[in-house]
């Protein structure tokens, strides 16, 4: 990301993962029990984000198989395992992506490295049809080849 890029190797500590998120329309509504929350896409196992960077483009693997290929060049692209199309941006904070699921499921995502590279943070921006207003969290990343 920004000067250096991203660089190889794993970065750990977030909650990234598996983008079959449950929503409300999986409950049973004669069972009584309220609809659950829906998931945001990404979001069920992600302790370990693989990331390899070249000057073109990015590469992170998920705990659970899930891949993102990414290119910086602001062009729209199928990945995640074809789940999603993928739009990245490099900018003078970090690197903007937006995914757009099949479902009108939207993420969008605001990575920034640390100064010293060691850490990096996700802000993400979850937005899908059932919500009236979209959930902002932050995922921390800490690198472990240092």
């Amino acid at each position: 990301m920004g000067g250096g890029g991203m660089g190889g190797g794993g970065m750990g500590g977030g909650r990234h993962g598996n983008h079959n998120s449950q929503d409300s329309s999986n409950n049973d509504s004669s069972s009584g029990k309220p609809p659950k929350d829906p998931t945001p896409p990404l979001f069920a196992d992600d302790a370990l984000l693989n990331v390899q960077q070249t000057s073109k483009g990015l590469q992170a693997d998920f705990n659970n198989n899930d891949r993102l290929n990414i290119q910086f060049d602001g062009v729209s692209r199928q990945s995640l395992n074809g789940s999603a199309h993928v739009q990245t941006q490099m900018t003078a904070n970090g690197m903007d992506v937006s995914m757009d699921f099949g479902d009108g499921t939207r993420l969008e995502q605001l990575w920034v490295r640390s100064p010293d590279g060691h850490h990096l943070t996700v802000t993400e921006t979850w937005a899908t049809p059932e919500l009236s207003q979209p959930i902002v969290f932050t995922r921390n990343y800490d690198r472990l080849d240092l």
